[in-house]
C-alpha cells in the first residue's frame, strides 16, 4: 500500500465526510462560523437554482453569452426526469475543458460579465449550480468554434417543475410599448421571456428532441446545400450542421446521436421525408399566435422596450349550488374518519364561503364523547 501524505488524507476526508466540524473552516464564537469554500460553493449553487425553470435559463444564458446566433432547447420526460439538451452554434468547449466547466468558479468570461433580466452571468456558478442540483449534467459533444450540445437530466421530485408545460404564454403591448408576458412560468415561458431579451443576438427554438432534430435538418440543409449529403462532416463542422450530411437513415441516426438526439430509423426516415415539421423560432411563435392590447396592431417586436413579467390573474370564483353542495357533502363523509384518530366528534355542520378568490370550507369541532 503506498503511503499517502497528511493532505491527500485531508482532501480525502474533506470530500467525503459530512460531519458539520469539516464543513467550517473557524468557529467564530457565539454561533457564528466561516464556513470552507466547498461548502459555500455547494450552499450557493443550492440557492442558484431551485426549479427546472431556473437551470433552463442558465443554459440559454450560457449559449447567448458563448455567442450563440441560434440556441435549440430540446426538452421531453420520461418517467419523474426532465431531459434538456441545448445546442447551440458559439464559441464551444475545447475538448479538455468538457468536464471542468461543471467546477465552481470556471469561466470563460474573464473580462466580461452580463448583467440581464435574471441577474449577473459570468460568476463561473451557473453549470456548477446546473450539475449540483440536477441528476447528471455533460457536455455531448463540442470543440472550439464548433458550437456545444449540453444535456442536462433532472429528477422532478427533487428538482420541481410547474405542471402545466404545455400552455404557450399570452402576450399584449401596454402603452409603454412593454411587451407583457402572462401565463404558468413553464419552460415555454421561460425559453420565450428569455427569446424576447435576446432577440437582438440570437434566436431560440423550442421542441421535443425529435422536433429539434427536424429543425436542425431543415436549418442545416438550407445553409450547408444538397451537396453536403455527398460528403463528410470534417473537423472544421460546426455540431448544428452535422444533420444536414445525412445521406440515408444510418446516417441521420449517427448525427443524431453525436448531438444527444436518440432516433429510431423509422422516426429518422420521416423527418428526411418531411413528415415531422421543423419549429419555427421563438419569435416567429409569438408573432403568429398573436399580441393583443392597444398598439397590437402596431407592434413591432423590435420596438419592445422592456418585457414586464406579469402576475397571474387571479381566477373570479363562482360556484353553483350544486358544486357548493357536493363539496360539503364530501367533506362530511370524510372528517369522521380523521375525527376517531384525534377522538373528536365526526358529526360536523360545515360552511362554504367564498371570499377574494379564496373558497374556504369551515366548521366546529368537538372532542367526541366516547
Amino acid at each position: 500500500m503506498s503511503e499517502q501524505t497528511g493532505t491527500d488524507l485531508k482532501d480525502f476526508v474533506d470530500k467525503h465526510a459530512q460531519t458539520s466540524h469539516l464543513r467550517v473552516e473557524k468557529d467564530l464564537g457565539g454561533g457564528f462560523f466561516r464556513l470552507r469554500p466547498g461548502e459555500a460553493q455547494r450552499r450557493q449553487a443550492q440557492q442558484d437554482i431551485r426549479s427546472v425553470e431556473d437551470a433552463v435559463i442558465e443554459l440559454l444564458r450560457n449559449s447567448r453569452d458563448a455567442g450563440a446566433s441560434n440556441i435549440y432547447l430540446a426538452t421531453n420526460t420520461e418517467d419523474a426526469f426532465r431531459h434538456i439538451l441545448v445546442i447551440d452554434d458559439g464559441s464551444g468547449v475545447p475538448k479538455g475543458h468538457q468536464k471542468v466547466i461543471f467546477e465552481p468558479y470556471v469561466t470563460s468570461k474573464l473580462d466580461t460579465m452580463t448583467t440581464d433580466t435574471w441577474g449577473v452571468h459570468g460568476r463561473g456558478m451557473a453549470l456548477y449550480s446546473i450539475a449540483e442540483n440536477a441528476d447528471d449534467a455533460c457536455v455531448v459533444n463540442s470543440n472550439t468554434d464548433l458550437g456545444c450540445a449540453i444535456a442536462v437530466k433532472c429528477y422532478t421530485k427533487k428538482l420541481t417543475e410547474k405542471r402545466d408545460q404545455s400552455t404557450f404564454p399570452d402576450f399584449y403591448v401596454n402603452e409603454d410599448k412593454e411587451l407583457v408576458v402572462r401565463g404558468p412560468k413553464n419552460i415555454l415561458r421561460t425559453a420565450c421571456e428569455f427569446a424576447v431579451e435576446s432577440r437582438k443576438t440570437c434566436n431560440v427554438y423550442i421542441g421535443s428532441p425529435v422536433e429539434i432534430a427536424a429543425t436542425l435538418y431543415a436549418v442545416s440543409r438550407s445553409e450547408t446545400g444538397v451537396s453536403a449529403v455527398f460528403n463528410e462532416p470534417d473537423e472544421k463542422t460546426k455540431i448544428v450542421d452535422l444533420l444536414g450530411f445525412s445521406s440515408d437513415v444510418h446516417d441521420f441516426k449517427k448525427y443524431a446521436a453525436e448531438i444527444g438526439i436518440s432516433l429510431s430509423k423509422r422516426t429518422a426516415r420521416r423527418i428526411m421525408d418531411g413528415d415531422i415539421k421543423p419549429q419555427q423560432s421563438l419569435l416567429e411563435r409569438i408573432a403568429k399566435s398573436g399580441v393583443s392590447g392597444s398598439n397590437a396592431s402596431e407592434f413591432n417586436i423590435s420596438d419592445v422596450t422592456k418585457v414586464h413579467h406579469a402576475k397571474p390573474k387571479k381566477a373570479k370564483i363562482k360556484l353553483e349550488d350544486s358544486d357548493k353542495e357536493s363539496l360539503i357533502a364530501a367533506v362530511k363523509q370524510e372528517f369522521p374518519n380523521v375525527a376517531e384518530k384525534y377522538y373528536l366528534n365526526g358529526d360536523i355542520d360545515p360552511k362554504l364561503t367564498i371570499k377574494n378568490n379564496k373558497i374556504s370550507i369551515s366548521f366546529e369541532v368537538s372532542e367526541s364523547d366516547n
